[in-house]
């Protein structure tokens, strides 16, 4: 939980810096939130999406595409 932490804190925003400011595809979102999933595969060894969407409501993490959303809105 400690990594989990700590990745949070120093990696996520610099994966999302200026998700904020510019509008993105999909695809570009999609590509991110695959980048921010291979931590969880990594750090929990699950290989299913249901597992990684479960341990991120379990610790309180938004998903990529949620956090991009919620950093719009407070942008706008």
């Amino acid at each position: 939980m400690v990594t989990l932490q700590l990745t949070n804190a120093f990696c996520r925003p610099l994966l999302l810096y200026g998700c904020d400011s510019v509008t993105l595809r999909k695809a570009h979102i999609a590509s991110l939130a695959h980048s921010w999933n291979r931590i969880y595969w990594t750090l929990f060894k699950v290989n299913s999406a249901e597992c990684i969407t479960d341990i991120q409501l379990f610790t309180d993490h938004l998903s990529v595409a949620d956090d991009i959303a919620k950093r719009r809105a407070k942008f706008i």
